[in-house]
């Protein structure tokens, strides 16, 4: 809680702190480089420059810097200038964030497991991202959870070389954008194929997939004796929410999924754990799984779960995606959605319980 303490006849009250760090997050088909940047209040800023080259996938989080103080003041503002590889464009922009939200949700907290216990935890980390034509999200996240806080448009500028430091005037090297765009430590071989017979992604896809649908996730896990006790959501805009099973089917206005966690324990009491990813690629986890990372894959904006969203259902009416399992343990899944008469199988479906 606050506190308050008073100088004569005038009270100020002092702001809640936490404990919160700042990243950065860009798509792998549109890499960027900070130039310049901050996000803070008038008493701290964390600068969000030296983070070099961010291709990391939409949502995921770039490298980490712990400074300041460790409980500070919730940030009010955000200012960035970066470089768009894909582009060749610089973008600037200066942002009020909505400091009441963040507040709430620091607040507010979640609850999260612990071994076998069960305990409250909140954010701890700002995760900036950039996205083509100067779009801009902002995310809270700590312990599996991520939320979206807001979004923004920065505006396309026009930079020198002796605007900035000695340091980043490489950027302005003739083929220096076609070098990060071929750099396979940067941008890897599968994206570069994509980008040869797709094309770079429609900057318009990021507006897409912030759009919001009132769904609900139903688990029909009949498997003799099996019980969930948690599960976790992966959405298209970023977004990831962790529920305790008591929790976690409810409807609440969310981004189309594209991948789910299922905690669950056997007839026998032995716990096993469930990764489903809506997804044709069917070598997602012998990629990811290993590095401990879940990306929005690779061919989600051509994906089937995003076709019948955007196509059969009405994003302001309630719909629910079940899944549904005789036998979890040998990964046998039937995924659906379902919006009143309107039922549609998803078939393509990677997953893999240990």
């Amino acid at each position: 809680m606050g506190h308050s303490i008073s100088t004569g006849c005038k009270f100020f009250k002092m702001e809640e702190k936490f404990d919160w760090s700042a990243t950065l997050s860009a798509p792998q088909e549109y890499p960027v480089t900070v130039i310049e940047g901050d996000i803070g209040n008038n008493d701290y800023k964390q600068y969000l420059d030296g983070f070099g080259f961010i291709p990391v996938g939409w949502g995921n989080e770039g490298g980490t810097v712990s400074s300041g103080p460790n409980k500070k003041d919730v940030p009010d503002s955000l200012h960035l200038l970066w470089r768009s590889h894909a582009e060749h464009k610089f973008y600037r922009g200066s942002f009020a964030l909505p400091k009441e939200k963040i507040t709430a949700l620091f607040k507010e907290g979640f609850m999260d497991t612990y071994f076998d216990t069960v305990r409250k935890e909140t954010y701890n980390k700002f995760i900036v991202g950039m996205a083509p034509e100067g779009r801009v999200t902002v995310w809270l996240a700590g312990a599996g959870m991520q939320r979206e806080v807001a979004r923004f448009n920065a505006q396309e500028v026009a930079v020198k070389a002796e605007d900035v430091a000695p340091i980043e005037r490489y950027l302005f090297e003739k083929g220096s954008d076609e070098s990060v765009m071929a750099d396979s430590l940067i941008i890897t071989s599968r994206v570069k194929n994509k980008i040869a017979q797709y094309g770079l992604p429609d900057p318009k896809i990021y507006d897409d997939y912030a759009q919001r649908y009132q769904w609900q996730p139903v688990l029909e896990l009949s498997g003799e004796g099996s019980t969930v006790f948690s599960g976790s959501i992966y959405t298209c805009n970023g977004e990831k929410w962790f529920r305790l099973y008591e929790e976690f089917p409810y409807q609440e206005s969310r981004a189309i999924p594209y991948l789910f966690f299922l905690g669950w324990r056997d007839k026998a009491g032995k716990g096993h754990a469930s990764w489903i990813v809506l997804t044709e690629d069917t070598e997602y986890w012998v990629r990811y799984k290993k590095k401990g990372i879940s990306r929005l894959p690779i061919d989600f904006e051509r994906s089937e779960i995003r076709k019948v969203f955007k196509e059969k259902i009405d994003p302001n009416r309630p719909s629910k995606l079940v899944i549904r399992s005789e036998r979890p343990e040998k990964e046998e899944m039937e995924i659906y959605l379902q919006q009143d008469s309107i039922k549609v199988p998803i078939k393509n479906i990677v997953h893999l319980t240990e």
